[in-house]
């Protein structure tokens, strides 16, 4: 069995000096040990997700005083792990499409090396500085915000809305930016795993990620579409239904 190698040193030179950082990267990774980093970077964020979502859904709850069955449902430890080990399956399977579907894109469009395993290190070392100098980063930032400020201490107004729009539209812009930012850096990731050009990655990864958002809409919708049947059928929808999933 290989022993898996990971340059942790480098994740720093992603963020600051992606092209050159790839570049380097390219001639060290393989599938193996970047589908090993992709699985270990999800698994602790799964793990850190347990971990704030017990603490602050507790909190909350108990500040808004809701109790009962419905609590406990969504404060059970079960209910949380299998949630979060779904969440794990989802995202591995997502990266792997992704990478896949961008690497042969590049073929395509540019005539690329159509290189899966190296799209798939390069990216996956992107994945792991981003979860390492953003994601940690804001998990900690958001859960104090949440642990240090009363869930009753929310009330409407004319100020509270006003500001809470300015906020929203800071987040939007926020989020833009790093959107843009993640593609382009993405793109030099792709660039380099497939020696083609950065345009040229740019769009291979965009259309990949267009395609694969354009799957998982449609198959949310036959989803909705389905349960809707299941539940029109078992008259869920009818006046004395409602009354029963209300408890009544």
């Amino acid at each position: 069995m290989e022993k898996m190698t990971i340059y942790l040193n480098m994740l720093p030179d992603i963020l600051f000096h992606p092209t050159d950082t790839f570049n380097k990267l390219k001639d060290k990774v393989t599938f193996e040990d970047g589908f090993k980093l992709f699985l270990i970077v999800v698994a602790i964020n799964a793990i850190i997700s347990i971990i704030t979502t017990k603490i602050t859904v507790s909190k909350t709850f108990a500040e808004l005083g809701i109790r009962g069955s419905s609590a406990a449902w969504m404060l059970g430890d079960a209910w949380i792990i299998i949630f979060e080990i779904a969440g794990v399956i989802f995202a591995i399977l997502i990266f792997l499409a992704l990478c896949w579907l961008t690497a042969k894109l590049t073929k395509s469009i540019s005539n690329g090396k159509g290189d899966f395993g190296k799209t798939l290190g390069l990216l996956a070392y992107l994945r792991a500085a981003v979860f390492v100098f953003i994601d940690i980063p804001v998990i900690i930032l958001s859960t104090v915000y949440t642990l240090v400020t009363p869930a009753t201490q929310v009330t409407i107004s004319s100020s509270n809305i006003f500001l809470g729009l300015i906020s929203f539209f800071i987040t939007l812009a926020l989020l833009i930016l790093f959107f843009i930012w993640l593609l382009i850096t993405g793109g030099k990731a792709v660039a380099a795993a497939n020696n083609v050009s950065l345009g040229g990655a740019i769009a291979a990864l965009f259309i990949a990620a267009v395609i694969l958002f354009a799957v998982l809409l449609m198959i949310a919708m036959i989803l909705v579409i389905f349960v809707g049947l299941i539940l029109w059928q078992s008259g869920a929808f009818s006046p004395s239904g409602f009354l029963s999933i209300g408890g009544l």
